[in-house]
């Protein structure tokens, strides 16, 4: 027997982390993680990308963020407690790309930050 996926309850934690990343964003206005260590997050540039969305500029969008349609991508698997397509290996496969995609944009970005080809 299925579990309930206790729509309600996620829907409020991914308005809770939103509330928290826009509010850090406003005020605070820079990544903890390359404060502290120098060196870019996963998610630097997230919240330019999806400002520059929003504007539909999805150019610019794609230039601070090339993931940044992930977000909502990860958080409708989430919601659909990760079983969006009618057989589970899909799924598996599904995510599997979405990671995989995710890290190799990490890394290809991290390198070019390093190489300092990237200004973030």
């Amino acid at each position: 027997m299925r579990k309930p996926s206790h729509l309600g309850f996620k829907l409020l934690i991914l308005a809770a982390c939103a509330a928290v990343m826009g509010v850090w964003s406003l005020l605070i206005g820079f990544c903890p993680i390359r404060a502290v260590t120098g060196v870019i997050c996963p998610s630097c540039g997230m919240s330019r990308a999806w400002l520059a969305a929003l504007r539909l500029d999805l150019r610019a969008a794609f230039f601070y963020h090339p993931m940044f349609w992930i977000v909502p991508a990860a958080a409708a698997l989430w919601l659909f407690d990760f079983q969006p397509l009618p057989s589970k290996r899909a799924n598996t496969w599904l995510l599997a790309a979405l990671g995989i995609g995710f890290a190799v944009c990490y890394f290809t970005r991290l390198a070019m930050f390093l190489h300092g080809d990237l200004t973030i």
